[in-house]
């Protein structure tokens, strides 16, 4: 009878530990599987990175071939990002030639000038550079292109107001037309000295191009032909004898040589 009661003992524990056993077991795949859905729901909610969740799940490389992969691993990142800082310059870059290209248009910047830009733009090993250089003195005003269409502009409208009185047989106003002349006068002198400038400008690119207008005429041959067209006009409207208009004339050639 003891030996009986001894074996039906032994049989129990053995159930008992198989039935623990399996417990422990099925407690355990509940517990992972709760684990990982704790860990999904704290990566969609952005409590935990991905990046630190998904480390616990890599397999550990162990040996020599560890520092291998670790070395191919990083140079693919250089790649990446490598080729995602020339992407970004390359939108930089464009976008700044398209900002330099609208405001050329805007102030109506000779195609002359237009050419210069290009060709230093070509030619530099820091394009970016020249870019940002060209915005800046255009914004601030400082460009010697934009000084030389300024007083270009105030000049020819100076010169089209002086032309428009002379055509008018009615009009009188000596002192009035001795202050237009007197204007043009500086506005030509300002004029040339915005041109001669600019020339200043371009050499230090090592460039020497004459400025001229979109119809290829060389501005500072203007100044004579303006002269030319100027001077019977203004004869006839101050009634300056032939003598005295000589006498002029031969003034003129002395403060020019």
């Amino acid at each position: 009878m003891k030996n009986i009661s001894k074996v039906q003992s032994l049989e129990q524990l053995k159930k008992n530990s198989v039935k623990s056993s399996s417990l422990q077991k099925r407690f355990s795949q509940r517990e992972r599987g709760w684990n990982n859905r704790i860990i999904a729901c704290e990566q969609i909610l952005g409590v935990v990175q991905r990046d630190n969740s998904n480390k616990k799940f890599l397999p550990s490389i162990n040996g020599g071939t560890a520092s291998i992969v670790q070395k191919y691993i990083q140079m693919h990142k250089n790649q990446q990002d490598l080729e995602n800082l020339i992407e970004c310059e390359q939108k930089i870059f464009t976008t700044k030639l398209e900002q330099v290209r609208q405001v050329h248009k805007l102030y109506n910047v000779p195609k002359i000038h237009q050419n210069v830009f290009n060709q230093v733009l070509a030619s530099s090993d820091d394009k970016l550079a020249i870019l940002e250089e060209e915005l800046k003195l255009m914004d601030q005003k400082l460009s010697p292109i934009l000084h030389c269409m300024f007083t270009i502009t105030a000049r020819e409208n100076c010169l089209t107001q002086i032309q428009t009185l002379l055509k008018q047989p009615s009009f009188k106003d000596q002192e009035k037309l001795k202050e237009l002349i007197n204007d043009f006068r500086i506005l030509s002198l300002n004029t040339l000295e915005s041109i001669v400038k600019w020339h200043q400008y371009i050499e230090h690119k090592n460039l020497n191009v004459p400025f001229c207008l979109d119809d290829n005429t060389v501005y500072s041959q203007k100044f004579y032909s303006d002269y030319e067209m100027l001077r019977p006009l203004l004869i006839k409207f101050f009634d300056v004898s032939e003598k005295q208009s000589a006498q002029i004339e031969c003034k003129s050639e002395k403060s020019r040589s």
